[in-house]
């Protein structure tokens, strides 16, 4: 119990330095639940990690092209859930990604990030492309109908909600976290905003590194390090 409500408070410390998202309080529930699984989840590599879980999807890229996790058996890859009009975390996220991906180097260039929107009625290709430009050719828009994106998410086992707003508008309460896929198509690791970067940038090496296990460390896999939001995070 302890620790739930300090995951808690970590995630709702982290929402109150970005103030246009303090509004939406299951998201810091839910970035504490996720923590509090990245914690408890035992990631190892002997040869490669346990499997959380397999999902499927298949969605529109915001370059038209149809995107199924059968196609993409053999690559590791990323995927992130959110929406464009998100106001503030799920640029946040990508930003960090970005950076992550940056730190990885030239290896950094085998791993794409999909992003899922939840936002299928507004989020169609065009503005997917338009929102994702300044993250890098690295990260692919995905989108479908409303029944097809929310499938995918449930298939991730991802937390989001439809809210109204006040000024007649809607918006997606959802989970902050990153679900790494290994070449298999297994989500095998997770990441979020709160825990250490060396940390993650070793998840992402060790994904990487899965299909010989070369150079992956079990270690790289264990439950994150929290960290304080950086200063300087970008938020649109």
């Amino acid at each position: 119990m302890v620790r739930a409500v300090t995951l808690v408070a970590k995630c709702s410390e982290w929402l109150q330095t970005r103030p246009a998202i303090t509004g939406f309080r299951g998201t810091a529930i839910a970035c504490a639940a996720g923590v509090a699984l990245l914690g408890t989840t035992a990631f190892h590599t002997e040869p490669a990690p346990r499997a959380l879980f397999q999902a499927a999807f298949r969605l529109t890229s915001h370059d038209g092209e149809v995107i199924d996790t059968r196609d993409l058996l053999g690559r590791p890859y990323a995927v992130f859930f959110g929406f464009t009009h998100c106001p503030g975390m799920c640029a946040t996220t990508l930003s960090e990604l970005s950076e992550l991906l940056r730190m990885l180097g030239s290896r950094g260039d085998r791993l794409k990030v999909y992003f899922v929107t939840l936002d299928a009625q507004r989020d169609n290709p065009k503005i997917l492309s338009e929102y994702l430009h300044p993250f890098g050719p690295a990260f692919v828009g995905l989108t479908g109908s409303q029944a097809e994106v929310e499938a995918t998410a449930r298939s991730f086992q991802v937390y989001f909600r439809k809210i109204k707003l006040d000024d007649g508008d809607y918006a997606f309460d959802h989970s902050p976290l990153v679900y790494l896929v290994d070449m298999r198509g297994h989500t095998v690791g997770l990441l979020s905003l709160v825990e250490q970067r060396d940390a993650a940038v070793a998840k992402l090496e060790a994904l990487l590194d899965v299909s010989s296990a070369a150079g992956a460390s079990q270690d790289a896999w264990r439950a994150p390090t929290s960290r304080a939001p950086d200063s300087d995070a970008h938020e649109n």
